[in-house]
């Protein structure tokens, strides 16, 4: 080689190196910046190896920098897949609860993320729980350099040194797909991605003239197949514009087919990726889940309806080519088992109501996974919205690139194998930005398949003669409509710790630290959670807590039931659906409206709902309020969490008693005042007269604590103090001792820490277990159990323990 041609390669392959740099660079950037926000409050985990998750009481630490609940459940599920030592998690217990919930994602992304895990503890002494949050950093941005080193290896191979670094730019800085794999938020999408294009690149390869076409087209047809296991709605679309690309092709070369692909190559595309995919399904459910008709998920049907496809390309194809089946029955036959085959999905998502790949989840709405990125329902309400920004830009303007290929298969010079090169890879490009233009979340799939329009370009283009469009021109187009790209993937210059925390990320901590403080509060492996589903998925993934409502596919059994309480027109109908699920709290955070969307859907009139009585503190007696108080954080100063406990029903004096107590507890104090007025009305009781007292403290009234104790202390003369509830006891000694009475105030705290126990103190609100060891402190007194004290010093926040 002489030197100028080995400067010239040696400069094409330095292109692929930057590219993986730029890649290796901003992963470790948004990485850096996951971790921080995870350590940006300090967490109390404990390390527990025999822990699923590799911590005391089932929680999780790792801040996912967006609420996603996909993420969350690929955690969750790999770390069950390791404790469990199952291939395939199948059902889950943590939704839906206490039934549980069928899992129909499929394997291979759990397999992934569990590998990674693995290999990190080959190199650490995490437990594998723990291990897997970790490689929720790593999962992600290693598939993708991984990709990257993969398919510019293999384009260089089969297409040259200028279309191997075309793919390597692409994967680096094409958007939105770069930003597919981002670091702390696992998904089985960059999987989807990756079969699409080996699917598109595999079919290129035999496209090109070249000995075992059919080969090649079988393998492509394997590569949708695993595509189909991973995601049916990022693959059908794929596999539908390759269909009309072997159409589109087959028309452009009708006068000349001598290079086009044969009709019959297009029989071994579905019959590879038929055979596949009904393999694939076999392996993912075989041999005690093949019952289902659900076709969100890979299904025989698809298998059926891939070979009815083929079947049609081939007539359509060998038609316009001149080449019809001998004799009518045949043709007539080969017609009939392409429409029966093909109508099969259709006629069952029409008959179930069924919308199979069709169907719009979460993920549809969103352009990339990445914190901040743009939401909406289509292309076209995103731009209304927001109009012309970096990240439209850098979407729309790689779009710009059909054109050239439209141009090309247009000019008379063009062969016909190139034609037939640029108008198969033509046809998915084409009807994956109709997908798109619908849902904004498809648009990583149509940069995928312009990936591969962009390899058949540069072949085309290489192989022209005098042709205006030059290798030399056509990269630089590229690079001009590519670079935008790297604008929203640029991550911020200055250190994580300097970059203040934005609302996605602090709603992230304090997610976090609802769930590990009810985690806490509730006996392990016993609370079962009612609240919003974003809620509900957050506290299992933080908390290990089971819930019921999610907005997960598999899951309309929980939703239904969540609608159903929610919007329930009485307390005992709350009640029967309460005691049936097994409910043991009830969280409502003021920020989330969906539960006003629940009642909509229960059809009941919304102030007359059980959720209206709820926000106007007319809970019924079996449910008991629980004081917590978020972080003190901005942004969230006029948030709050209301959480209720389902208790065994409450005496109406002692209901408003407690409730009394919560609202001074959580600074409340006109509500306060109001429930003490009313309770000031039963003079006869012991427990309205100390919360009479508690509310007259807090409200520094010196006149009404003199009345209250003047009605508390005949009473623990005459012994009224005998049946007090715990908690009460509590309150009681604190009244005592803040109101001058130590020697009645010591015994009251000595009967508490007598009756004392791990349930009793896990129910106590953080000021008054704070309360309590304070007193015991001051008169001498200690738990008679030592590990009671520490339960009580590990229920206290950190800032309150550091107190003591």
């Amino acid at each position: 080689m002489s030197p100028p041609a080995s400067s010239s390669a040696r400069a094409w392959l330095a292109v692929p190196l930057l590219a993986f740099g730029f890649l290796l660079w901003t992963q470790s950037a948004h990485r850096a910046r996951v971790v921080h926000v995870t350590q940006a409050v300090p967490s109390e985990a404990v390390v527990q190896a025999a822990s699923p998750t590799g911590y005391a009481g089932g929680i999780r630490n790792l801040v996912l920098p967006e609420q996603n609940q996909d993420s969350a459940h690929w955690i969750a599920q790999t770390q069950q897949m390791l404790a469990t030592g199952e291939g395939r998690i199948r059902r889950i217990d943590y939704e839906n609860a206490p039934f549980g919930r069928e899992v129909a994602a499929a394997s291979p992304y759990r397999w992934w993320l569990g590998l990674v895990a693995r290999f990190d503890r080959s190199f650490s002494d995490r437990p594998a729980g723990q291990a897997v949050e970790y490689a929720a950093l790593l999962a992600d941005p290693w598939w993708h350099l991984l990709l990257l080193v993969a398919a510019t290896g293999f384009t260089g191979w089969r297409f040259g040194l200028r279309a191997a670094t075309l793919v390597s730019l692409g994967l680096a800085f094409l958007f939105p797909l770069a930003a597919g794999f981002p670091p702390g938020l696992p998904g089985d999408q960059g999987l989807a991605l990756t079969c699409s294009l080996a699917g598109g690149l595999i079919l290129l390869a035999g496209l090109r003239p070249t000995p075992g076409a059919a080969r090649w087209f079988f393998a492509a047809g394997v590569a949708g197949g695993c595509g189909l296991w991973v995601s049916v709605s990022e693959t059908v679309p794929v596999i539908l514009g390759l269909a009309g690309g072997a159409v589109l092709a087959a028309w452009f070369t009708r006068r000349d087919p001598g290079a086009a692909p044969l009709p019959g190559h297009w029989l071994a595309w579905s019959l590879g990726g038929a055979t596949s995919s009904l393999l694939f399904y076999l392996i993912e459910y075989a041999p005690d889940h093949l019952g289902s008709w659900q076709l969100r998920s890979n299904h025989p049907l698809y298998s059926l309806a891939w070979i009815g496809l083929g079947i049609a390309v081939f007539l359509v194809t060998g038609w316009l080519r001149g080449e019809i089946i001998p004799g009518r029955a045949r043709l007539a036959g080969a017609i009939g088992v392409a429409v029966a085959a093909l109508a099969s999905l259709p006629w069952q998502m029409l008959r179930a109501s069924d919308p199979g790949f069709l169907a719009v989840e979460a993920w549809t709405f969103r352009l990339t996974r990445l914190p901040g990125s743009p939401e909406a329902g289509s292309i076209w309400a995103w731009l209304s919205r927001d109009g012309f920004s970096a990240a439209s830009a850098a979407t729309l303007l790689p779009m710009l690139l059909v054109l050239p290929a439209l141009w090309l298969l247009r000019r008379p010079d063009t062969n016909t194998a190139a034609r037939a090169i640029l108008a198969v890879t033509l046809g998915p490009v084409l009807v994956g930005l109709g997908f798109a233009a619908a849902h904004l979340g498809r648009w990583s799939n149509v940069d995928v398949l312009l990936l591969t329009l962009l390899v058949a370009v540069t072949v085309v283009v290489g192989n022209a003669t005098r042709s205006p469009l030059t290798p030399g021109r056509w990269l630089a187009v590229v690079v001009l409509l590519l670079a935008p790209g790297a604008i929203p993937l640029w991550p911020p210059t200055k250190a994580p710790a300097d970059v203040p925390l934005n609302e996605v990320e602090v709603s992230g901590l304090i997610a976090r630290d609802l769930a590990h403080w009810l985690a806490k509060h509730v006996p392990s492996g016993q609370a079962v959670v009612l609240a919003p589903p974003n809620e509900t998925v957050a506290l299992h993934y933080y908390g290990g807590l089971r819930g019921i409502a999610t907005l997960s596919w598999e899951n309309q059994a929980g939703i239904t039931a969540a609608v159903r309480l929610f919007s329930a027109s009485s307390p005992q109908e709350a009640l029967a659906l309460v005691q049936n699920r097994g409910v043991t709290h009830l969280v409502l955070p003021s920020w989330d409206r969906t539960l006003d969307e629940f009642v909509r859907l229960g059809g009941g009139p919304a102030d007359q709902a059980f959720l209206g009585s709820l926000r106007r503190w007319a809970q019924p007696g079996w449910l008991r309020p629980v004081a917590y108080r978020l972080p003190a954080v901005p942004g969230y100063e006029d948030q709050s969490v209301t959480i209720f406990a389902v208790v065994e029903e409450q005496e109406e004096v002692v209901a408003l008693s407690r409730l009394a107590e919560y609202f001074v507890e959580m600074g409340r104090l006109d509500l306060a005042a109001q429930v003490s007025m009313t309770l000031q009305k039963i003079p006869a009781d012991l427990g309205a007269g100390i919360a009479c007292a508690h509310v007259a403290m807090a409200r520094r009234d010196g006149a009404a604590v003199n009345a209250a104790l003047a009605r508390i202390l005949p009473q623990l003369t005459a012994g009224a103090d005998r049946w007090l509830p715990w908690d009460q006891r509590v309150s009681l000694a604190v009244v005592l001792a803040t109101g001058g009475h130590a020697d009645l105030a010591r015994g009251q705290v000595q009967r508490c820490l007598t009756d004392a126990d791990e349930t009793r103190l896990r129910s106590a609100s953080t000021g008054a277990l704070y309360r309590l060891v304070v007193l015991a402190r001051r008169f001498g007194l200690s738990f008679p159990d030592p590990r009671l004290r520490a339960t009580a010093l590990e229920l206290l926040p950190p800032e309150t323990r550091a107190q003591l």
